[in-house]
């Protein structure tokens, strides 16, 4: 009844359709989270050199170095391309302005505050699939702010600034969070947290108490013999005098003195006589 009263489709959701933007968006979301986390995150690397005690390499100095100027232009125009695509009201310098901005308040935040920087470094998926997927905005067709964010340049004040602030921050990061703030027992980002590291020996000592206590041997217990039940029917056996013990000689009768001696004569068949 009610499928006779509902008025026919004129529009329907084809298959295709779903899983091209499915794709969309996986592609999107796995490209902006490497990014992000790529982002959030001090990019020096610290090794343990002796307990309670970290340093950086030179290696790895110099690999930070050499990458993260790299890196922060990447981040910034993957930040650009985002922008410039989606349908929004930014101008094209605009887009290189508020890329540039995330990627600064980005990385001093990675240093200072994690969680901070993991929330504002969220907004590039977020906008991918706000503005782009969701709200059927779609993508840009003005062209004359892709020809305007086509002729905007950085400055070399402001890729001074952009390359700069990273080396700045993570030198103080370095030297004042790694070599003395952690070392006093506060936690800091980009470090293990002390908390972790007590639960981590805890369980390395109990681990290490277990093996040692399993090669103490037991002392040796002298296994009892079981009692010896009696069978029925069986005959008791006899009890047996120890040996060494002699039997008791026989009582000896005295003769008495007043009687007369008294000789006697054995013969077969007679009576002794007295």
């Amino acid at each position: 009844m009610l499928a006779e009263t509902l008025p026919e489709p004129e529009h329907f959701v084809h298959a295709g359709d779903v899983l091209i933007k499915v794709a969309i968006l996986v592609v999107a979301m796995l490209a902006s989270v490497a990014a992000y986390h790529a982002m959030q995150r001090p990019r020096l690397v610290v090794s343990e050199v002796e307990p309670g005690s970290w340093r950086a390499e030179r290696r790895d100095v110099i690999q930070y170095v050499i990458s993260i100027p790299w890196l922060l232009l990447l981040w910034m125009a993957g930040l650009e391309l985002v922008l410039v695509f989606t349908n929004n009201g930014l101008s094209g310098p605009d887009v290189s302005v508020i890329a540039v901005a995330i990627v600064i308040a980005v990385r001093i935040l990675a240093h200072v505050l994690h969680e901070h920087a993991h929330e504002l470094a969220k907004t590039v998926p977020l906008t991918i699939v706000t503005l782009w997927v969701i709200t059927a905005n779609g993508i840009r067709v003005d062209d004359r702010t892709l020809a305007d964010w086509d002729r905007t340049a950085l400055t070399g004040p402001t890729e001074l600034l952009l390359v700069g602030t990273e080396f700045v921050v993570c030198a103080l990061w370095y030297w004042v969070g790694v070599r003395w703030w952690w070392p006093k027992g506060h936690d800091l980002v980009g470090m293990p947290k002390h908390h972790h590291l007590a639960q981590a020996a805890m369980l390395a000592s109990v681990s290490a108490q277990a093996p040692a206590a399993s090669t103490l041997e037991p002392a040796p217990v002298a296994a009892a013999e079981p009692p010896v039940e009696p069978v029925d029917g069986a005959a008791p056996e006899p009890v047996v005098d120890p040996p060494g013990a002699d039997a008791a000689p026989p009582a000896t009768v005295e003769p008495d003195p007043d009687d007369d001696a008294v000789t006697l004569t054995e013969q077969e068949g007679e009576a002794p006589e007295r």
